[in-house]
């Protein structure tokens, strides 16, 4: 059984540790007002094998009104990889 666990530095700032590792940090590259071009994009990732993550999903489905959108974030050594696919994906839509 994983266990979660967060703390707050003397800066202000959380560190997440999943048993007893302090857990990744992730980067937003993209964000999204839109849910169906979100899932396209983490799929598109999925599928290239860059594990990502959509932030802020649960909130836009519930209370739209409310929401900034979704983000969709990456881990820091994959980033520039996602942006480069994302770029090439949206490039071959487009023509």
């Amino acid at each position: 059984m994983s266990r979660f666990r967060a703390s707050r530095t003397t800066t202000g700032a959380y560190n997440q540790f999943v048993d007893s590792h302090q857990a990744p940090e992730l980067i937003t590259i993209r964000h999204f007002g839109n849910m169906s071009e979100a899932l396209l994009a983490k799929g598109c990732l999925e599928s290239a094998g860059i594990a990502c993550f959509l932030a802020d999903a649960n909130v836009t489905r519930l209370e739209w009104p409310l929401s900034r959108g979704m983000r969709l974030q990456v881990n820091p050594d994959d980033a520039e990889t996602a942006v480069a696919l994302l770029e090439t994906a949206g490039d071959a839509t487009s023509a």
